[in-house]
């Protein structure tokens, strides 16, 4: 029986929940399987059992040099692979257990912790707000339309787009467990449809 030497895995990560795509990166390693594309709706993979690595990705949306950018992370042992389209980067270093943990982050501060999620935060919270301003005037202009529920269905995506966004914004740089234990994803939900509901009567 033949081995696969590849493998494709479908998973989707909201920018929020980037350890735990980290951690799963890392599993798939200890398993044999070592990425060799990172991507948002899926991750390619190559078999290697001779080898365990751990991985990390950086945000950034727009680099003005990026060789020099991927230089320092060589010169701390990163090892580049890819990059997405909307600015994260993957990086992978061999894992040795006699190093300390400290050894396989990019960012060993909070400050820089910090700075790499704000980074993404404002590039939500400018999409966000976009959307929502393009779904008030899609409503806006319903009593106009001829096919009002195409106008109300594209408003709600643009509703829902922003709701998800402001809700990563929110969770972005919370743990894991404070994330569970949140309840203002609801919050947000709840919040979005009194103002899609308001919006809507008001078109109406």
């Amino acid at each position: 029986m033949t081995v696969r030497q590849h493998k494709t895995l479908h998973a989707v990560y909201g920018a929020w929940e980037y350890r735990k795509e980290i951690e799963n990166l890392n599993r798939e390693s200890l398993d044999g399987w070592q990425l060799i594309r990172g991507g948002c709706f899926y991750s390619r993979f190559e078999r290697d059992e001779g080898i365990v690595y751990r991985y990390q990705i950086d945000f950034r949306g727009r680099i003005r040099n990026m060789p020099q950018y991927l230089e320092s992370f060589r010169d701390q042992g990163w090892e580049y692979i890819n990059s997405t389209f909307n600015g994260w980067h993957f990086f992978r270093k061999v894992y040795d257990p006699a190093m300390p943990d400290e050894e396989y982050e990019i960012y060993t501060d909070e400050e820089s912790i910090a700075q790499m999620q704000g980074r993404w935060r404002r590039m939500a919270m400018v999409i966000g707000s976009v959307c929502l301003v393009v779904a008030i005037a899609t409503l806006a202009v319903i009593r106009f339309s001829y096919r009002p529920w195409i106008h109300i269905l594209m408003a709600a995506g643009y509703f829902s787009g922003a709701m998800l966004l402001f809700t990563g914004v929110h969770r972005m740089g919370r743990t894991p467990r404070e994330t569970r234990r949140g309840r203002t994803g609801w919050l947000w939900f709840i919040m979005m449809m009194v103002c899609f509901i308001a919006a809507f009567c008001i078109a109406i």
